[in-house]
């Protein structure tokens, strides 16, 4: 009887330590599954706060880009108004003119008038800085010793500084066009040197006065004779030479 009592007692803790068992089991398996939820909840919400934290520095940097943008159009309407077309504005130089006496020397007056004091004679030539007109008169400075002086000289005595600079140039062209005529007309008989070196010169000009610069004797008359003629000969030469290579200069210069 006892013993029957005590299999029952076994199996009853048997019973129990299996139902334990099961429970714990179980459990264990309802935590883990718990805590798998919780893992992935926590990590859905990670990336969804890093998408937000993507999303909002991408809006900050869109923002500042057109920020600078709007800062970049802003500073060039402020420099540059749009529609607006800027005067450059230049300052026109005094004109200048330079004086010709028609009888001796040029006078400056008081004022504009003939009956004014002259207060200053110039002679040809002077620079002159326009400032006013009135009427045949200009009101002009000039330079003395350093200073600027002041006062009216009539037109008729004067001339524009351009109309002199370009009056020089028409006297050097036709002082030049006359050298040139010179040039040609001197150095026709050696315009066939201007492509020879200065040896080729002195060979060819040599070879054409050999025979008066190295004449046949036959006597000492013919000697006496010789010697003359050959110097004379060498002296020609030598003149021609030097023309020839002056020419020659002159017509390399002309040309260019």
């Amino acid at each position: 009887m006892q013993e029957k009592n005590n299999q029952t007692t076994v199996k009853i803790l048997i019973g129990v330590i299996i139902g334990l068992s099961v429970f714990i089991l179980l459990g264990g398996i309802f935590y883990i599954f718990n805590m798998q939820s919780k893992l992935t909840k926590l990590e859905t919400e990670q990336e969804e706060q890093l998408k937000k934290q993507k999303e909002s520095q991408n809006m900050t940097s869109i923002q500042s880009v057109l920020d600078t943008q709007q800062i970049q159009k802003d500073t060039t309407n402020s420099v540059t108004p749009k529609n607006s077309n800027p005067k450059i504005s230049s300052k026109k130089k005094a004109s200048t003119y330079i004086t010709k006496s028609t009888s001796g020397l040029v006078n400056v007056r008081e004022k504009a008038t003939m009956n004014s004091n002259i207060v200053a004679k110039l002679p040809d030539n002077v620079n002159l800085k326009f400032i006013s007109r009135n009427g045949s008169w200009y009101y002009v400075s000039y330079n003395v010793n350093g200073y600027n002086e002041y006062g009216y000289i009539n037109k008729s005595q004067l001339v524009s500084a351009n109309s002199k600079k370009n009056q020089n140039v028409e006297n050097r062209q036709t002082e030049n066009k006359k050298i040139d005529n010179e040039i040609l007309e001197k150095c026709k008989n050696y315009r066939i040197y201007a492509d020879y070196s200065d040896y080729e010169i002195e060979k060819a000009i040599k070879a054409k006065y050999y025979i008066r610069m190295n004449p046949p004797t036959f006597s000492e008359f013919d000697k006496m004779k010789a010697l003359q003629e050959s110097t004379n000969a060498k002296l020609e030469a030598s003149e021609e030479i030097m023309n020839a290579k002056n020419c020659k200069a002159m017509i390399n210069k002309w040309k260019k």
